[in-house]
């Protein structure tokens, strides 16, 4: 499986990253930038531990009916921060709601982005700050549940500035998981080498060679599997 984390950096990244660094775990920090501006250090704790960024737009917002110019703009400002704070920029974006048109794969192809949605969506963020136990264990059979039945699940998490200590607490530890490193994703998925982790780029591709829902791969200017609940 692939982890995936939105909207941080957040209250909670630095216990997510203990918990990730801990079980030799890796993910993919779809970062928003005004987090990012307001959280420096842990955007740079997340490149130099080895970890990949992608693009979640500058403030979250609904891309669809923004202007290109807008769309433009959103994604711009996350990749000249991120650049400013790691020296890298993202290579894959993943719209807020995963809500995206025409408009933005055209731009998104035109700044060699892939978009990366999800195929497991464990609803962490409905938490709301919580940490009970019971939205811990949701979380776990929620992921438990969808991902049985994909082969390589996309895991969608949250590290939102209010904190997810009901994340932190879902993550691998007594209940194992066999996530995908890098460079099987990059293998899988033929991303250059150049692009992630170690590269010029952090960020990770999503492609049809991924099941389930949500899963698009920009490339030729097509969008070649965007689902119903994209």
């Amino acid at each position: 499986m692939a982890l995936t984390f939105d909207d941080g950096p957040g209250g909670s990244t630095a216990a997510i990253l203990a918990r990730l660094t801990r079980y030799k775990v890796p993910a993919t920090f779809f970062n928003i930038g005004v987090n990012m501006a307001a959280r420096p250090s842990l955007a740079r704790v997340e490149a130099r531990d080895g970890y990949a960024l992608a693009d979640h737009t500058w403030d979250h917002p609904a891309l669809v009916p923004l202007s290109a110019a807008g769309q433009a703009a959103e994604l711009d400002r996350v990749s000249a921060e991120q650049c400013s704070l790691t020296r890298t920029v993202p290579c894959v974006l993943r719209p807020p709601g995963g809500d995206y048109d025409a408009t933005m794969l055209r731009l998104a192809q035109q700044r060699r982005m892939g978009v990366w949605l999800w195929s497991v969506d464990t609803q962490d963020w409905m938490a709301d700050g919580s940490g009970s136990s019971d939205w811990v264990q949701r979380i776990i059979r929620l992921a438990e549940a969808e991902g049985a039945q994909l082969r390589h699940p996309v895991v969608l998490m949250h590290n939102q500035p209010i904190g997810n200590p009901a994340t932190v607490s879902a993550l691998p530890a007594d209940h194992p998981v066999l996530p995908l490193t890098w460079l099987q994703v990059r293998r899988a998925l033929a991303i250059p080498a150049s692009c992630g982790p170690g590269g010029h780029a952090g960020g990770t591709k999503g492609s049809t060679g991924w099941p389930g829902r949500g899963v698009a791969w920009v490339s030729g200017g097509e969008d070649h599997a965007r689902s119903d609940e994209a």
